[in-house]
């Protein structure tokens, strides 16, 4: 009867009372790391830079490319183009305003924060990730430990740096859907976002291909008959 009502109970789709995170409503987490990027939002708003000591470079780099100048041309730069001309881009389509730079960045934390739960959802469960992705924005993404407030996401002193690791997110995802559906397709996603990460800057793009190395090999050796293909597809967008 014990095993009858077990079985019973597994068929009509209720966790087994062995699973670690039957405490942890699914939409706890979601909720709580909403509720924390919008009270961290309200409470730093106009607080986040000093717009004429280092963020003023990015305004102003991203600023003349939108008037037409070229990179490394007509500016120095040493690190990649890719967060310079996607700001000049930005500043094209909604206006130059440091305004228009603060928004487009705070959906690019949104999107940081989303893809970090899922990677750590994936990897250790909804209370990890939750928590995870609270010490994300709690310490590091609206932080001002000194007395010149650039080192944080949504006025960051680089671009490079959180557009490097949200493209960096971006692959590890791709990488995670190529391992459960359609590999090819997934790992020219994946090939995308890093070759988009070379145009960061290198010091985020050495350990972003040492992950897309170990991912591109655990899709070879789950997807034997479509690896080919999935190899070609990474390195053709890469």
């Amino acid at each position: 009867m014990a095993g009858e009502e077990r079985t019973g109970t597994e068929h009509n789709g209720s966790k087994p009372a062995s699973d670690p995170e039957a405490w942890f409503p699914r939409w706890i987490g979601p909720l709580a790391i909403a509720l924390d990027f919008v009270l961290l939002t309200a409470w730093s708003w106009e607080k986040w830079a000093d717009v004429h000591i280092d963020f003023g470079n990015e305004l102003y780099v991203a600023w003349r490319l939108a008037e037409g100048d070229s990179l490394y041309s007509d500016i120095a730069q040493r690190n990649g183009p890719f967060s310079h001309y996607l700001n000049a881009v930005w500043f094209q389509l909604f206006g130059v305003s440091i305004r228009t730079l603060v928004f487009c960045n705070l959906a690019a934390l949104a999107a940081i924060c989303a893809m970090s739960w899922l990677v750590f959802r994936r990897a250790c469960g909804r209370f990890t990730a939750t928590a995870t992705t609270l010490v994300l924005l709690g310490v590091f993404a609206f932080s001002q430990y000194v007395g010149i407030g650039n080192y944080n996401y949504v006025t960051p002193y680089q671009h490079s740096q959180t557009h490097g690791l949200a493209l960096s997110l971006a692959m590890l995802l791709a990488f995670g859907e190529a391992l459960r559906r359609a590999p090819a397709s997934w790992c020219a996603v994946a090939g995308a976002a890093l070759g988009c990460v070379f145009l960061t800057k290198a010091e985020l793009f050495v350990p972003a291909a040492a992950a897309a190395a170990l991912g591109l090999a655990l899709v070879v050796f789950t997807s034997r008959k479509r690896a080919l293909p999935a190899a070609g597809a990474f390195a053709a967008m890469a």
